[in-house]
């Protein structure tokens, strides 16, 4: 047995030789820690890299192959405008139908025209127009008003701008019960029938240069802040030098000369011929009061929507980076 100054050892004999603390060797992570490389990566010298129109490109087909995402966007920017209310977005259908009815009488004693043909003329044109103002107001401050979901989140920015078209694309077809009304309702006589099936392929036209439009003002508009009340300016002006609540039949009835031919046809080539917005216009109202569109109204508006795509592309494209700064 082990005496009272012995140190007992499991291995036999005591080891007085415990080493200090300050005679260990520290040891520090750089010295038993592998080295750490970071990952080269190779890229193929022949693979060619994006371009920005391609990019954006890409950002809008994403925004509109993701239809399901657009769709209840717009469905609850309705039902969040409407909330509480007893007949929801049929107040925008009461609001139109008043104006058409007060300011149809009005106008069609002033132009002398039957109210029978004017006010579903009347109706149609100012459903439309309405449909292309609140679209083009509305994609002014798309991104502005999409400010925190493009600093937050990975989507594409494109689709701030399909979500306020499809929503006036709902409030459109409300609208437009207000002209099926007046035309069952005063019996409109349609010229060609068939060219109802036209409507259509117009609002699918008119939402193709809507949808490039929107593109270039929420651009400048979230660049230049300015331009806002310039586009605002401008749709006002164009209200009244278009044919909406006029005519184009009657654009100088009431003017007598030699030479009303010539001013006919010059007032006509300006406010008609050479006026984007008629052509907007006409492409939906013409089938919706039984008649074919001009070929030149096709024309201008196809090509604007296939020319304007592109050219929305090449800014989006060249501003896509910039976009979640300005706003």
């Amino acid at each position: 047995m082990a005496g009272d100054g012995e140190e007992f050892s499991f291995g036999g004999k005591a080891d007085d030789s415990v080493p200090e603390p300050a005679a260990v060797e520290s040891l520090t992570p750089a010295e038993n820690t592998a080295p750490v490389t970071a990952p080269v990566i190779v890229r193929d010298p022949d693979m060619k890299q994006p371009t920005p129109f391609m990019r954006a490109s890409s950002d809008l087909w994403a925004s509109l192959s993701n239809w399901t995402l657009w769709w209840r966007l717009a469905l609850l920017d309705i039902r969040s405008r409407y909330r509480r209310t007893k007949i929801g977005p049929f107040w925008n259908v009461l609001s139109v139908a008043i104006l058409v009815i007060a300011l149809g009488f009005v106008y069609a004693l002033l132009w002398k025209v039957p109210y029978e043909t004017y006010l579903p003329y009347f109706a149609a044109g100012y459903v439309t127009w309405v449909f292309i103002t609140s679209t083009m107001n509305e994609h002014s401050g798309s991104f502005m008003a999409g400010a925190n979901m493009i600093r937050s989140m990975t989507l594409p920015v494109t689709l701030h701008i399909v979500r306020p078209l499809s929503k006036n694309i709902l409030i459109f077809f409300h609208a437009l019960t207000v002209y099926i009304v007046a035309a069952i309702a005063l019996q409109y006589p349609l010229e060609n029938p068939f060219a109802l099936f036209l409507a259509p392929v117009g609002l699918l036209i008119l939402s193709a240069n809507l949808l490039w439009i929107g593109i270039v003002l929420a651009v400048l508009c979230s660049r230049y802040r300015d331009f806002i009340q310039v586009v605002t300016s401008v749709l006002q002006i164009a209200f009244f030098i278009t044919p909406i609540f006029w005519l184009r039949d009657n654009l100088l009835d009431d003017i007598d000369g030699d030479n009303i031919g010539d001013v006919r046809g010059m007032a006509d080539f300006l406010l008609a011929q050479c006026n984007p917005f008629y052509h907007l216009v006409e492409v939906v109202r013409g089938p919706l009061i039984g008649e074919v569109p001009e070929p030149i109204t096709y024309f201008v508006t196809i090509g604007a929507a296939v020319v304007g795509i592109v050219f929305s592309l090449f800014i989006l494209g060249r501003s896509r980076g910039r976009i979640a700064y300005w706003v």
